[in-house]
């Protein structure tokens, strides 16, 4: 599906966003208001995440693939990963 493409895109694009002020941050970048979310790791993980569930949403539903066969297994690990990061999130485990 097309959707799928388009915000994994759209995720890939947020996640460098958000990787790059958290480094930015974490490695001594004054910061105000708007930059304190971004003190911990917690923005960069929920990011990765999710941009690892819609990888793993696009690599299972994607027609235009040529590697059909080896899709699943690929999917499946997006998706572990996705989820063993989620479960860091909501465990506070950084």
């Amino acid at each position: 599906m097309k959707i799928f493409d388009i915000l994994m895109w759209i995720m890939f694009f947020i996640s460098s966003i958000v990787s790059i002020i958290t480094t930015l941050v974490l490695f001594g970048i004054s910061y105000g208001a708007f930059l304190k979310p971004f003190s911990t790791m917690l923005p960069l993980e929920i990011s990765l995440a999710l941009t690892f569930f819609l990888w793993g949403l696009n690599s299972l539903y994607g027609s235009y693939l040529i590697d059909k066969d080896n899709n699943p297994k690929f999917s499946i690990m997006l998706f572990a990963l996705g989820g063993i990061l989620l479960i860091f999130v909501i465990f506070g485990i950084y």
